[in-house]
């Protein structure tokens, strides 16, 4: 298991990107959370195996139809023990 933070810039709050996000790691396995920033990025932790998690790095990338994804700064962290993926705020 690999579990990686996400710092999503851009404009990703109010346009469903946290929901489009849970939806993609649902569809793929990957666990985690994601919320929104008080600076208006958002911030999401996934965990998976290599393949599933390049895949949601994709989806992340991509975004919700009304989204604008500028920038992503990943970071490989130390794996915690999640259950399903949430949204956290």
């Amino acid at each position: 298991m690999i579990t990686k933070q996400f710092i999503i810039n851009g404009k990703v709050q109010g346009v469903a990107y946290r929901y489009f996000v849970k939806d993609s790691a649902d569809k793929l396995g990957v666990i985690g959370t994601v919320k929104n920033l008080i600076n208006g990025t958002v911030k999401e932790i996934a965990q998976s195996d290599e393949g599933p998690l390049a895949l949601f790095e994709a989806y992340l990338y991509k975004g919700s139809s009304h989204s604008i994804v500028e920038q992503i700064n990943i970071t490989e962290i130390e794996n915690f023990p999640y259950l399903g993926f949430k949204i956290i705020g």
